[in-house]
């Protein structure tokens, strides 16, 4: 839901738009659709979302400098769906793009991600015992470091037979090198 704050701060939310809605249920439709698709293709993003972050929290009473340190957990998971849609829309630009300058011979930074050592159909499955956070955790062990390239390769994780990185031009030099 949208928020607003009427004069009083307090929150009231607005219905949202129907039309919204209903082009956000297209779009995670395709993204959907797209997913099992990269999937068939070999990517491998799909057995590794259900890996977390920890973030860990250390404080100290300021008031009570003696007191020992207190420590505290939660983790983060990667996986939810708005995060999930807008990844594949990128994904889909950054293999578009690759597909389309390898093509061409047009001179780009291509990223690269190889799996030593390649994987089995036996390693994507769930072990006895294991869930699947620690599967994410075996496959990753395979995945070689994404390294740069003048020449095109395969992207382990997307998938992709060419992948340029081009969504992130602010933030990084070979998006904006892959946009000029």
């Amino acid at each position: 839901r949208q928020a607003s704050y009427d004069n009083g701060q307090r929150y009231t939310p607005k219905p949202l738009d129907p039309l919204m809605v209903n082009d956000l249920r297209r779009l995670h439709r395709c993204a959907r659709i797209r997913h099992a698709y990269r999937k068939n293709q070999g990517a491998l993003d799909s057995l590794l979302r259900h890996k977390t972050e920890l973030y860990l929290s250390v404080k100290r009473d300021v008031r009570n400098p003696s007191t020992p340190l207190s420590v505290a957990g939660y983790t983060s998971w990667s996986n939810v769906s708005s995060m999930c849609l807008v990844s594949e829309y990128m994904i889909l630009m950054c293999q578009t793009i690759g597909n389309f300058t390898s093509s061409r011979d047009i001179p780009v930074w291509y990223k690269i991600q190889d799996m030593q050592p390649p994987l089995s159909m036996e390693d994507l499955k769930l072990r006895d015992g294991e869930n699947p956070f620690l599967r994410s955790a075996r496959i990753i062990k395979h995945l070689k470091s994404a390294t740069d390239s003048k020449k095109p390769g395969s992207h382990s994780t997307s998938g992709a037979k060419a992948y340029v990185q081009c969504t992130s031009p602010i933030r990084r030099y070979h998006d904006l090198y892959n946009h000029y």
